[in-house]
């Protein structure tokens, strides 16, 4: 599995880094501003769609309150997936094998994920979830099952050229 470019692994914990910063700034927000942050997100991407940009401003509120939660959830799959992305080819750096490639990589991902809830719980109007901690690993997951298909599909194709 090892990718051996250092311009890849640096990059690779560059973006690691940088994204838990940006996941660890959401997670600092208190909760009226993160439902706020959210909130706007939803009404700025529902007035952009032709078939909800129309409706009167209220309406769209509306909608966006309704589906909120399932949004956010939405939010922290997404926002952990590309956590993974960051993650795996740093952890294939290291690891010749993807298995423990994979296993760092999700592990990495979890702890930061468990960080991260535990850190909400200090923040006013936050809470530590464990339902949170398990959509972030499952999009973690996702991310690192990606990169490392990508990585497998790339060395199988090398490998059959040079045959």
């Amino acid at each position: 599995m090892l990718v051996t470019s250092k311009k890849v692994r640096a990059a690779a914990l560059v973006l690691t880094l940088c994204w838990m910063a940006v996941l660890f700034a959401f997670s600092a927000q208190n909760g009226t501003a993160s439902s706020g942050t959210s909130r706007g997100a939803i009404v700025a991407v529902l007035r952009a769609l032709p078939w909800f940009g129309s409706l009167p401003e209220a309406q769209i509120v509306s909608i966006a309150a309704a589906i909120g939660a399932v949004v956010r959830k939405c939010a922290h799959f997404a926002g952990y997936l590309l956590l993974g992305v960051f993650v795996a080819p740093a952890a294939a750096s290291w690891s010749r094998r993807w298995q423990s490639c994979a296993g760092l990589s999700l592990g990495v991902c979890a702890l930061y994920a468990v960080s991260d809830e535990l850190h909400q719980y200090f923040v006013p109007g936050r809470s530590c979830e464990l339902r949170d901690v398990l959509i972030d690993t499952a999009g973690a997951a996702v991310g690192v099952g990606l990169v490392l298909t990508v990585i497998l599909l790339r060395r199988k194709k090398e490998s059959s050229r040079s045959a």
